[in-house]
């Protein structure tokens, strides 16, 4: 039965991690067998995309049987979708450690989402795949893609909340403020890899999004 998810804020993420359950959380969510399937799928996705990414291949370049692949990612969709999530934890740590001065919340999350931007498209064949993973509607591969999503929710949360000693906002309201705003980036990322848009695009559309929530719609 699907996983369905409440209304408050933040709810669809604590949803998602409460429905990807890993009998090692917090330590590696993956096993080793596992982390090379994964390795290899990032490699392929990489160097060639959505359509580089053949189960049969994965399985030669992690050196597993292909019934191994299969039995630990029952889709091509899941498993970009688990790529991702692997490959986040490398550089979404890097990026909770940039210096986001700004005296207010739409300074520090604007730059924010340029850096986070930035490192997305850097491999654009891996961006592109892992869209098009996650929009592929395979419920298991969201799933996981959202787990990559909280991570980026609370790395916002911290931006718009700033200094921890004097925040400038109140959690629930930074929680609704990231939410939407993880949902616009994300949806503005799928007009990027289309080729629709720019990244300057994305940001800019983001930041225009964060200001409207946080200070309304002005009046002309």
């Amino acid at each position: 039965m699907r996983q369905r998810y409440s209304s408050g804020p933040n709810a669809c993420y604590e949803g998602s991690v409460a429905a990807v359950q890993y009998p090692h959380e917090g330590h590696a969510p993956f096993d080793v067998i596992e982390s090379r399937i994964l390795e290899a799928t990032i490699e392929l996705a990489v160097a060639g995309g959505y359509e580089a990414v053949r189960q049969r291949d994965v399985a030669a370049k992690a050196k597993v049987a292909l019934a191994t692949v299969y039995a630990r990612f029952a889709s091509k969709d899941i498993l970009l979708a688990a790529a991702l999530e692997l490959d986040s934890r490398r550089w979404l740590p890097e990026l909770a450690k940039v210096q986001l001065r700004g005296r207010t919340p739409l300074v520090r999350v604007t730059k924010l989402f340029e850096h986070l931007t930035a490192s997305w498209v850097q491999r654009p064949q891996l961006a592109r795949a892992s869209l098009r993973a996650a929009t592929s509607g395979d419920h298991q591969a969201m799933l996981r893609q959202m787990v990559a999503q909280q991570r980026i929710h609370a790395v916002i949360v911290d931006a718009l909340r700033g200094p921890r000693h004097a925040p400038a906002m109140r959690r629930e309201p930074a929680l609704r403020v990231a939410t939407v705003l993880t949902m616009v980036w994300f949806a503005n990322l799928t007009a990027w890899a289309a080729g629709i848009i720019d990244e300057a695009i994305v940001v800019d559309i983001v930041r225009q999004s964060a200001d409207m929530l946080l200070h309304g719609v002005q009046p002309q």
